[in-house]
């Protein structure tokens, strides 16, 4: 969950002095002296940093493959050791130039590559999600095909962050895919043209009640708290209670985070106003109290959040904003843990330094960071099962949503009935 970036310089002045080293090729004078030091720098500095010049010097000297001595990779590496120290190693991160720019862009809801959504199923990158107009789309693949191969190379000992990086590339470029199609059990090979993706934050359908019954549980998919997120939802609510809706799933399985401002404008929409959504803590203890907006479309609706263990940041205010107040049942996994508030360093070379600067807490006080909100229900999801996500062009039968392998939406659907008179 991100604060604004703050306008003015980077308060690291070491750090930033030893990139201008690195990028010089000036190194510190090795009897220990350590560059730019002010009077914020105490002189022990002088030894704390020896060691790290003497093995910078001994790689730069000494090590054997010349082509792998990389000063930028060299000094990206140790600003990385640098904030895992800290122990915040799912929130707190450095972002290069190139992923900063990916970020921003994710963060407007838009992005370049083919508009698929990928999990490890089974420890097998897998396509869980199509996005609706999307080059993944028209050209044929479909949720639970498991990529084998891009562009002709195996994917078998790449982690899921590396498969989705080789799959993505500018809009007018192809990629071609292997995967294999469970429902057919064969490979395909699948050649898709690469386009700007808008994509939506929020997808939504009509879960199917036995028989001949009208639908009354809308189910919301939140992929994350972009910019556009709480307008999104605030529309998609509309349109559900105009169908007849009498009750939400709000699904935030997968949902890494995003903006603070964002995460407090959704949990509007079902807490009344003047309600606390969290509670922002800073490093010197104190406290604020963040609210509820006034005009929530769904704060008399019964209501069933879920979520996984990739569910993390502004995806944790909302749940646990819910939860504490008992505006509804909590069903999934335990969540990731992410409960601090990210402030955006900028660095010389174009990248970022995002900081945890705030603790946030629950409306009742509770901290999260590498605690998670446990669910009220906790049910667990087979390796091998295959979310179920919204999809206009497929109506969902009865029948499918009883035999689908999503155990967890299929409990809180169950959780969520039993409240709706």
């Amino acid at each position: 969950m991100s604060d604004v970036p703050p306008p003015a310089r980077p308060r690291f002045p070491v750090l930033l002095l030893m990139l201008v080293a690195f990028a010089a090729g000036a190194f510190a004078d090795r009897r220990g002296w350590v560059p730019g030091r002010t009077n914020r720098q105490p002189a022990r500095l002088d030894k704390t940093f020896a060691p790290f010049w003497e093995a910078w010097n001994a790689v730069d000297e000494h090590f054997v493959d010349r082509e792998k001595v990389s000063p930028e990779r060299m000094t990206q590496g140790a600003i990385r050791g640098m904030l895992d120290s800290l122990g915040d190693r799912r929130h707190t991160a450095y972002l290069t130039r190139e992923q900063r720019a990916d970020q921003k862009l994710r963060l407007s809801g838009q992005y370049e590559g083919i508009g698929a959504v990928m999990r490890l199923l089974g420890g097998q990158p897998t396509i869980v999600r199509v996005l609706p107009g999307s080059p993944a789309r028209t050209a044929g693949l479909r949720a639970g095909d498991v990529v084998r191969q891009v562009n002709k190379k195996s994917v078998a000992k790449l982690k899921l962050h590396e498969v989705t990086a080789s799959i993505k590339g500018a809009t007018n470029t192809a990629v071609e895919l292997r995967v294999l199609r469970p429902s057919l059990a064969k490979e395909l090979v699948v050649t898709v043209q690469r386009g700007k993706v808008d994509r939506r934050e929020v997808e939504w359908w009509m879960l199917p009640e036995r028989g001949k019954a009208k639908p009354i549980v809308a189910h919301f998919v939140l992929a994350s708290f972009s910019d556009k997120a709480a307008e999104q939802l605030r529309t998609a609510i509309g349109e559900a209670r105009a169908n007849g809706a009498r009750g939400i799933l709000l699904d935030l399985r997968g949902n890494s985070g995003g903006y603070k401002e964002q995460a407090i404008l959704v949990a509007s929409e079902f807490i009344e106003a003047g309600k606390v959504v969290l509670i922002q803590q800073d490093a010197k203890g104190r406290k604020e109290e963040l609210k509820a907006k006034e005009g929530g479309l769904a704060t008399d609706l019964p209501l069933c959040v879920l979520v996984d263990g990739a569910t993390a940041s502004s995806a944790e205010i909302v749940a646990g904003a819910i939860k504490g107040h008992q505006r509804g049942k909590i069903v999934g996994l335990k969540t990731v843990g992410a409960g601090t508030i990210l402030r955006g360093y900028p660095l010389g070379d174009g990248g970022i330094v995002w900081l945890a600067v705030y603790k946030w807490l629950t409306p009742t006080g509770d901290e999260i960071w590498h605690k998670g909100i446990v669910p009220d229900v906790e049910v667990p999801l087979p390796q091998e099962a295959i979310v179920l996500l919204p999809d206009a062009d497929a109506p969902l039968a009865p029948e499918a949503f009883a035999k689908s392998s999503d155990a967890q939406l299929r409990k809180a659907y169950e959780v969520l009935r039993k409240e709706i008179q």
